[in-house]
């Protein structure tokens, strides 16, 4: 019995300064995590962010020539005023017949192919909707298509004039059959002027270039602009179409 006693008094447990030592570097290690955790997801956040609109501008990119490919009329850029934001092209519709007189167009034939649906494109750049909850003014892609029926054996036939076709608004439906659609969002002129430019002396191509660009947003009760870094990304090609020279 005076034996086990003896064996109790003897064990000892962790002293106070032990103890305030040990939670002191237990502290030390879950302050460490936490900044290692904190860095790597803002690491991941941020290259989900560049990657997201890398793609969407390559996308974007892509749907302009696979559509431009196939027009057979260019409206805009006119070679008259060779650069801006907007890019107005009609497929399987005669090319521009021009009053030499008054500079009209008088309209173009359709369809040139009759096993083929003409059709209208407009891409151009206003204000993104509200839903996508940016800052009022962040800059959109829009584009705008509706097929054209009608017409009759080029060259005979009523004529196309794209004055009364083409879109009255960018970004809402104003044409019947027309499809609208957000194709790029906080995009940018690469060049301060102007997305699309089109050259006097290469009439079927047409230059784009689009600039990406997107800063963190700050507001009541938040700021990511301490998390997040502004991101970037451009694309600049030349687009040709496949159609007589206008």
């Amino acid at each position: 019995m005076k034996q086990t006693k003896a064996m109790k008094a003897n064990k000892k447990g962790f002293t106070l300064i032990e103890m305030m030592i040990s939670i002191l570097i237990f502290g030390f290690m879950m302050m460490s995590m936490a900044a290692v955790y904190s860095t790597a997801n803002k690491h991941m956040f941020q290259n989900y962010r560049q990657n997201r609109f890398k793609t969407q501008l390559t996308v974007a990119m892509k749907l302009i020539k696979n559509r431009f490919i196939t027009a057979t009329r260019i409206d805009t850029p006119s070679l008259t005023s060779s650069s801006g934001n907007i890019l107005a092209f009609a497929s399987n519709i005669d090319s521009p017949k021009i009053n030499a007189a008054t500079g009209i167009d008088s309209g173009s034939c359709y369809p040139i192919d009759n096993t083929q649906t003409p059709a209208w494109h407009y891409f151009c750049v206003t204000s993104c909707p509200a839903s996508y909850l940016y800052p009022a003014g962040t800059p959109c892609l829009y584009y705008h298509t509706a097929p054209v029926n009608g017409g009759g054996t080029c060259p005979a036939g009523p004529a196309w004039v794209p004055g009364n076709n083409y879109p009255i608004s960018c970004g809402a439906v104003s044409r019947a059959g027309e499809t609208v659609a957000v194709i790029a969002d906080n995009i940018r002129n690469l060049n301060a002027n102007y997305l699309f430019y089109r050259s006097m002396t290469e009439r079927n191509s047409v230059r784009v270039n689009m600039r990406v660009f997107w800063t963190p947003p700050a507001g009541a009760g938040y700021d990511l602009k301490r998390a997040a870094r502004p991101v970037e990304s451009t694309l600049d090609t030349y687009l040709s179409a496949n159609m007589a020279v206008q």
